[in-house]
């Protein structure tokens, strides 16, 4: 394969012919150009995590990503979190006022919300590991949560 570099000298255009290969090899395709374009949130957790080892292998260190690949296992884990403080909560005052049940409920609720969502903005910028960022609301609300489970009256 040859090339050819143009240049200028004293007003007389120069060629100069090269054989050597000029083919960079870049580690990456086209496909992982647009996988950045992608957003975390259209992403199934195998996909991203395909993601976060390719560029962990290149050596960028984003953790946006991981803490979005754990987010998605940890966000599945609400549901059972509310069922545990909602039997321990509808069990601890059967006799009172729903408004009250209700209410503690949705504090309950906004109370997560806000722990996980702070955890995700703190993995986001690299304060704690991924992993822990977004599962610590979640062990704290558990060993809580099994904690009033444990304290109800039966």
């Amino acid at each position: 394969k040859k090339f050819l570099i143009r240049q200028w000298l004293n007003d007389s255009l120069i060629y100069k012919e090269y054989t050597q290969d000029t083919t960079l090899n870049l580690n990456f395709g086209p496909t992982d150009l647009t996988q950045s374009l992608i957003k975390p949130e259209e992403m199934n957790y195998w996909e991203l995590k395909d993601f976060v080892k390719k560029i962990n292998k290149f050596g960028i260190n984003e953790p946006k990503w991981a803490v979005n690949m754990h987010f998605k296992t940890a966000f599945a884990c609400t549901s059972f979190l509310m069922i545990l403080f909602g039997i321990s909560l509808s069990i601890r005052k059967p006799r009172s006022n729903i408004a009250v049940g209700v209410g503690l409920s949705i504090s309950v609720i906004f109370i997560y919300y806000a722990a996980i969502m702070t955890g995700r903005s703190i993995g986001y910028k690299g304060g704690l590991d991924p992993f822990i960022s977004v599962w610590l609301p979640n062990i704290i609300f558990f060993i809580y949560g099994t904690f009033l489970l444990y304290k109800t009256r039966t």
